[in-house]
């Protein structure tokens, strides 16, 4: 194995899904509940985009869709194979967009203290 510090955003996600197959769907599904909700709120959250983030909003909300779209044409696959998840999500800048919302779902929504552990050494 190579060290951590050479890893792409594809061997993490695939890292992680070897390990945490069961936290994936629970994921997906907070990914597409939020990419909703960001929908819903759309012009609530650009309000504040300018203070509170280092990308530009409409850059943003370009992955935010991107993803969202991905998760549901693979939703299943994705699930099933951590090869379909790290290459679909983790190949383009949809990478930015998932890591971030991997660490806020490990911090916010997970139960599973080893798999936010395994998030803070792979995503911090």
């Amino acid at each position: 194995m190579k060290p951590l510090v050479e890893f792409t955003n594809e061997d993490k996600a695939k890292m992680l899904h070897a390990l945490f197959p069961e936290e994936i769907p629970l994921s997906l599904d907070e990914i597409l509940a939020f990419c909703e909700d960001f929908k819903r709120h759309k012009e609530e959250y650009a309000k504040d985009w300018a203070t509170n983030s280092f990308f530009p909003f409409d850059y943003w909300f370009s992955l935010l869709e991107q993803t969202a779209t991905l998760i549901k044409e693979y939703h299943i696959d994705m699930i099933r194979s951590r090869i379909v998840f790290s290459s679909q999500l983790c190949y383009t800048p949809t990478a930015l967009f998932l890591n971030d919302r991997i660490v806020k779902h490990a911090q916010n929504k997970s139960t599973n203290e080893k798999f936010k552990k395994a998030v803070e050494l792979l995503y911090h």
